[in-house]
């Protein structure tokens, strides 16, 4: 209901407005759009054609930074075991990307190895071990 409202102080100074009342106990029914439900982890190997941003955005959500190194590296590797990877291409994809995965922290590449999903054939340069599709998050 719209209602115009006049009211005047003890100097004889009017106010005058507009409004909008409701009734008291009763509200007007509102919509509620239903959360989205983000889509289903694919299962099986994954897929390297996708570029970097989508293949950690399918398969790096809801990962723990090492989790996500350790997918960067195999995106980068294209899976290949045998490939070697140098950090500074791991920690310039990582940063165009760290809006979607977070900032880079150095000791990802410690827990991975730690987990045994990578290795260092020499400084600054890894190669993925045969169980980094461990690394991939269980389905939330």
């Amino acid at each position: 209901m719209r209602v115009r409202i006049t009211i005047t102080d003890d100097q004889g100074r009017s106010f005058v407005g507009d409004a909008d009342l409701e009734a008291v106990g009763r509200r007007p029914a509102r919509s509620v759009k239903p959360a989205k439900k983000a889509p289903p982890r694919p299962t099986g190997t994954p897929v390297f054609s996708l570029n970097p941003r989508a293949f950690m955005k399918r398969y790096g959500r809801g990962g723990t930074g090492s989790q996500k190194f350790t997918l960067l590296v195999a995106r980068l590797a294209l899976g290949d075991v045998s490939k070697e990877i140098s950090f500074e291409a791991i920690k310039d994809q990582w940063d165009k990307m760290k809006g979607l995965i977070g900032k880079f922290n150095p000791a990802y590449s410690t827990r991975a190895k730690d987990e045994d999903w990578i290795e260092t054939k020499k400084q600054g340069v890894y190669v993925l071990k045969p169980s980094w599709k461990e690394a991939i998050p269980e389905p939330e």
